[in-house]
């Protein structure tokens, strides 16, 4: 029988338990070495100096380190991320900001620091900043989320500049929206004279012109709005707009009747009214006969108006004259003929005027959607011509 042999452990167990306990003692060395930096890192990172913290942050992390003691490790994995995320969100400016601290950091200790550095921006905002555009689309978050820490000096500012940035995409509605609002609340602010001063200049509201009518705040400053359907008129001819252009100048005329300059008003008028029969269907309108009789260097046309409606008239050449005559009351509608002779039932108008040709235009202003007429006449020197208007439904 062979005698009892006791197993010791071999050299390859002996070799792991050494490596083992080095392995922990090169942790317990690293984390007291490293700890301090760590504290060093975490107090700048506290104070929101994320730039000078994530290198140490990134140094730490990086590190072997088998046994992670007091998580120090991961502690700085954890804040290397967020502090690159907010050096990040810092350079993308106010949207990046909110993102951070709104979605991906709700918790962080940077938020503070986060919102002082949005209301700076805020504060010094205008048309050229970087990222304007995604700011002004947070501005009713970044109001109900406490990010505007001085509204009455903030608002007014970013109200302005996301306006203009309207502008610039073509939206001029929204514009005048943020304008309004600056000038209603913030009335003693530069930005509501300023935004006055755009709304007076600017060619895109012409755009709006119907939106501008309903803001009493813009119909106070009693020479903005006139002046701007005087501009908005010449800016339609210009771009042939002229159905446009007779909607500004009609509401100038029969609202503002003593505008300065209303004489050039009338003559842009009656200049769209004529491009406008141009493009659109009319009746002719034959020029009448002259009589032969009338003053020399001088032509006379009597008008009369022998329809159951209210005209304009409209003469556009050597001279230019706009009428508006009342509708005829004893007077109706013709079917399938009209008159060989005028009725010589309505009111009439006399129009002196200097020899030459003529575009003619008559339309029905009110009632009746009735086919405007128009005709080229020659009105000769020294002599009279008579005609008159009414309505035959064919």
């Amino acid at each position: 029988m062979r005698p009892h042999q006791q197993k010791g452990h071999g050299p390859g167990c002996l070799l792991l338990l050494l490596i083992t306990a080095g392995l922990f003692v090169y942790s317990a060395v690293r984390y007291f070495n490293d700890r301090s930096a760590y504290l060093a890192a975490y107090a700048l990172y506290v104070k929101g100096d994320c730039a000078t913290a994530l290198p140490e942050f990134e140094r730490i992390s990086s590190l072997f380190r088998p046994v992670d003691f007091g998580r120090l490790g991961w502690s700085s994995q954890h804040l290397e991320s967020e502090c690159a995320d907010y050096l990040d969100a810092d350079s993308r400016g106010v949207p990046g900001l909110y993102e951070f601290a709104s979605h991906l950091y709700p918790e962080s200790l940077l938020i503070p620091f986060a919102k002082e550095a949005a209301g700076e921006e805020l504060e010094s905002i205008n048309a050229d900043s970087i990222h304007l555009g995604e700011t002004c689309a947070l501005k009713e978050a970044l109001i109900q989320n406490g990010w505007i820490a001085n509204p009455a000096k903030t608002l007014p500012r970013l109200d302005y500049a996301c306006a203009n940035e309207s502008l610039a995409q073509g939206d001029p509605e929204s514009a005048l929206k943020l304008m309004v609002e600056v000038l209603e609340r913030y009335p003693n602010s530069i930005y509501a004279a300023w935004s006055l001063e755009e709304i007076r200049m600017r060619i895109e509201f012409c755009m709006v012109l119907d939106k501008i009518a309903p803001y009493p705040v813009i119909l106070n400053h009693v020479e903005v709005y006139p002046q701007k359907l005087q501009e908005c008129g010449s800016y339609f001819v210009e771009q042939k707009d002229y159905r446009r252009a007779v909607e500004a100048f009609e509401s100038l005329m029969q609202s503002y009747p003593s505008h300065p300059g209303m004489e050039e008003v009338q003559k842009r008028m009656a200049e769209a009214l004529i491009r406008l029969s141009k493009t659109s269907r009319t009746m002719s309108l034959r020029a009448p006969d002259g009589t032969g009789y009338g003053a020399e260097g001088s032509t006379k046309l009597v008008f009369q108006n022998d329809s159951p409606h209210p005209i304009r008239i409209v003469l556009y050449g050597p001279e230019i004259r706009i009428v508006e005559m009342d509708l005829c009351g004893g007077c109706g509608e013709y079917a399938i003929m009209g008159p060989v002779w005028c009725p010589g039932k309505g009111p009439k108008v006399e129009f002196e005027l200097k020899p030459g040709e003529y575009e003619v235009f008559v339309e029905v202003t009110e009632g009746a959607q009735i086919v405007a007429s128009a005709g080229d006449w020659v009105l000769g020197e020294r002599n009279t011509y008579t005609t008159c208007y009414f309505v035959v439904n064919r």
